[in-house]
């Protein structure tokens, strides 16, 4: 496959629970399903336009879901602090899809204040391990908003495992979540079957940190939206066999390539 994003295919794995009615992206590198029918019982009410399964060519899906984005009052924090459940869509929609790329949007709004409009654009090139996701938090209220926002991740297969860069391979216990200034705009997961999947972050990202365990990790930063004004998350999804010994110095490498090409 070039390009591809449509309906009609579910990509294998353990715990794989995308339908043929959600949309999957693909390219010779990776694919990925956005839930546009299925609702995840841990996303309740907000699944739909976030991706649920992705895997690199020739592996199987280890991913429960990604909750991309949330955009929340209060820093979320705790063991449940991936639950922020902030974030509801409606309509996926292929906007676009060529031998050259394929673009799916979604439309949101915050669920906590309506006057935040959160809307995502999933863009998939030819021969790359990653899928670029471009959020605009747009404020179309009358008053300046301070919100939290960010992407929680949960790889479910064995052996699951967590990764900053600056703070090596994290294993902490679900019940023990910590922060870390990451070294790098990057949060991982990976397992024992040497996959990994993380979130490249680029754009202003001084204020960007990671906060999870070895079940779950997140990306969490907080803005200031005066009125009328838009925000830009902008990150890569990556899907990559994990090569070396260490497998989120593959996450490290595309960072540093994105920056040497800027």
């Amino acid at each position: 496959v070039t390009i591809n994003a449509s309906t009609g295919k579910v990509l294998p794995g353990p715990v794989s629970e995308g339908s043929t009615q959600d949309i999957m992206m693909e390219n010779s590198k990776l694919a990925m399903t956005i839930a546009t029918a299925t609702e995840d019982p841990q996303l309740q009410g907000v699944t739909k336009g976030k991706p649920i399964d992705m895997a690199a060519k020739g592996f199987q899906d280890q991913m429960d879901w990604f909750n991309l984005p949330y955009v929340s009052k209060a820093q979320p924090t705790g063991p449940d602090a991936w639950q922020q459940l902030t974030v509801k869509s409606g309509e996926a929609k292929v906007v676009e899809s060529s031998s050259e790329r394929a673009v799916v949007s979604v439309s949101g709004t915050s669920v906590e204040d309506p006057d935040i409009k959160v809307d995502t654009t999933y863009t998939i090139l030819p021969d790359q391990d990653w899928i670029t996701v471009e959020t605009v938090f747009a404020n179309t209220g009358q008053e300046s908003k301070s919100v939290w926002i960010g992407d929680a991740m949960d790889y479910d297969g064995a052996g699951q495992k967590s990764g900053v860069p600056g703070h090596g391979t994290i294993t902490l216990s679900y019940s023990d979540p910590k922060e870390f200034a990451p070294a790098e705009p990057w949060i991982g997961m990976s397992g024992s079957d040497r996959q990994t999947i993380g979130l490249v972050y680029s754009g202003n990202t001084t204020e960007l940190k990671a906060y999870g365990n070895g079940n779950w990790i997140m990306s969490r930063q907080t803005i200031n939206l005066p009125a009328g004004e838009k925000y830009l998350l902008s990150r890569k999804i990556v899907a990559t066999p994990a090569g070396s010994e260490d497998p989120f110095s593959v996450l490290s490498s595309i960072y540093k390539d994105h920056q040497a090409v800027k």
